[in-house]
């Protein structure tokens, strides 16, 4: 799944400038205040893991008859204290079946937002159903921001599949794409209106001061942050880290890191992560 996830503060004005001030404020206390934490604290023994993940694979035609290959994977999501798989991180990827083409972002081979839309709908189905195979307790799918605003296509998605699974697998959507700049107020509402269908409802962000404010007080039960790999590798950088995810934290009572280093749990656990998604060289369950 290669996807851009960005978003910003509200355009510019005083009361926006004024939370962006709060937010470096904010980051730059728990900078100063932060934990003893370092990048070489020791992990505990990881749960067993089983020999394979869920996956699933499923073929998608556009409207323009090109055809493409589609996989799913469920990634653990692991709870850092326990070190214990509570949940499946559902991952997707995508090919063009073409010669000499190799895997490549889909979203660069479609041409219209309403492919987009159908790819992400059968997706966001097949996905739940390789939960419910797997007979995952909590599965977090990914759920663009064009779709939780595209009106009838996310009602139909939301309601054809909430009597069929939900009563099995509790499904948490991670919301991206968040647009830049998006009001506080639209924010909220779209948020609203997915945790009435009885989805919990996480925020994938970058790891900035700004985009933690620009969702603050909007409803969000969890924030999703992936570090770069080069931040990791300095002490500078894994402290400027751990003091966003005490920002997070501050805000969400889930705090997901993804593709961290195994080796890092403890060092997150005590930053104030909850939970983690590892890095491909991890051992890995749903």
């Amino acid at each position: 799944m290669d996807r851009d996830h960005t978003t910003g503060p509200e355009p510019r004005g005083g009361k926006s400038v004024e939370r962006r001030r709060t937010a470096d404020a904010a980051y730059h206390r728990a900078l100063g205040e932060g934990r003893s934490w370092s990048p070489h604290d020791q992990i505990g023994e990881l749960a067993p893991l089983p020999a394979a993940m869920p996956h699933t694979h499923f073929d998608f035609v556009s409207r323009e008859g090109r055809r493409f290959s589609v996989s799913l994977a469920a990634e653990p999501v692991f709870e850092l204290r326990r070190l214990q798989p509570i949940a499946g991180y559902v991952r997707t990827n995508a090919h063009p079946v073409s010669p000499g083409r190799g895997e490549t972002r889909l979203r660069d081979h479609l041409s219209s937002a309403e492919d987009a839309l159908r790819l992400e709908s059968m997706s966001f189905r097949r996905g739940i159903v390789m939960l419910q195979d797997s007979h995952a307790e909590m599965g977090v799918m990914p759920l663009s921001w064009r779709m939780a605003i595209s009106g009838a296509p996310f009602c139909a998605l939301s309601s054809g599949l909430k009597a069929a699974f939900d009563a099995k697998t509790h499904v948490i959507a991670e919301l991206f794409d968040i647009p830049a700049g998006v009001r506080r107020s639209s924010l909220r509402r779209v948020v609203s209106d997915i945790a009435e269908r009885r989805r919990s409802v996480c925020a994938r962000i970058p790891a900035e001061s700004e985009a933690l404010d620009a969702v603050r007080d909007c409803g969000f039960r969890g924030m999703v942050m992936a570090p770069d790999a080069k931040t990791l590798k300095t002490e500078a950088g894994w402290q400027r880290f751990a003091a966003l995810i005490e920002v997070a934290a501050r805000i969400a009572p889930t705090v997901i890191i993804d593709g961290a280093p195994p080796e890092q749990a403890e060092a997150l656990t005590k930053a104030g992560a909850t939970h983690a998604v590892f890095a491909k060289s991890a051992p890995r369950l749903i």
